[in-house]
Formats: C-alpha cells, sequence, structure tokens
C-alpha cells in the first residue's frame, strides 16, 4: 500500500490497530509513488537544508505493530510552510521538486505530483485552521 497523508488529531491515531483502516481516520491523500526520501527532498526545499536534515520533520508518532505499519507525525514548521503557500508558489516549489533525483527517479507525470502538492497544501491549511489536528503518514514500512 502507498503512503498515506492524513489530518487528524494525534491521541486518536493512538487507538488505530493494524486492522483498521486509516482512511477512516480523517480526510487524507494518497501518496501514491512518493516515498518517504522523496517527501524529504520536498521539506529540504521549503526549509532550504539538506535532504538529510530534513528527515528530522517527519518522526515516529505511533507503532501499530513492531514490523510496522507505523504512523508519522509531520513537523508543524513543513505543515505551516505549505499552509502558506499561494497557486503560484505552489506551482513553482512543484516544478523545483520535479527535478530532484529522488522524484526524477519515479514514474510520476508532472500533472500528477501538482495535483499531489495542491491537495497537501489544502489539508495544511485545514491543519492551520485547527490547533487540535496535525498531519500524519500511515507508512507500512
Amino acid at each position: 500500500m502507498a503512503d498515506i497523508v492524513i489530518l487528524g488529531r494525534g491521541q486518536d491515531f493512538l487507538l488505530l490497530t493494524a486492522e483498521d483502516s486509516p482512511a477512516e481516520m480523517g480526510p487524507y491523500l494518497s501518496a501514491g509513488p512518493i516515498h518517504k526520501a522523496a517527501r524529504y527532498q520536498l521539506y529540504a526545499l521549503l526549509l532550504g537544508c539538506f535532504s538529510e536534515e530534513a528527515e528530522a520533520f517527519e518522526y515516529l508518532h505511533h507503532e501499530l505493530d513492531a514490523d510496522g505499519p507505523y504512523i508519522l507525525l509531520i513537523d508543524r514548521l513543513i505543515t505551516d510552510n505549505l499552509a502558506a503557500f499561494e497557486e503560484s508558489e505552489v506551482e513553482q516549489i512543484t516544478e523545483h521538486w520535479l527535478a530532484c533525483s529522488p522524484m526524477e527517479a519515479l514514474d510520476v507525470e508532472a500533472d500528477d505530483v501538482l495535483s499531489f502538492v495542491f491537495e497537501l497544501v489544502h489539508l495544511c491549511k485545514l491543519r492551520a485552521q485547527t490547533e487540535q489536528l496535525d498531519l500524519f503518514v500511515y507508512h507500512e514500512g
């Protein structure tokens, strides 16, 4: 299963089991073929840092089982940056992201990635409106 980005409350994810559907936790977005290393590259572009440093902005929140799946929390520094984006900025960051080696290695259409980033920005804007919500990644491991 592809990673899923989910908007929700952290305490609710603590009740999630490996048999539960993560899509029922709140509004979600499938990451498709966009894996962790590619997401780290997006975070690096947002923060102006190296992708190795950007790994620190997505961290373990809850382990459903020792071998996964895992619930990862996306740091609010990332979500707040994305929430502040205007439409033209979404297109620009997407172009830069597509030019990074982890994204170039994926077999993805530019329009699909642009759609993903627009939807991700939308989830981040929703997160910014409600203090109790955060953005999580359901990652099978």
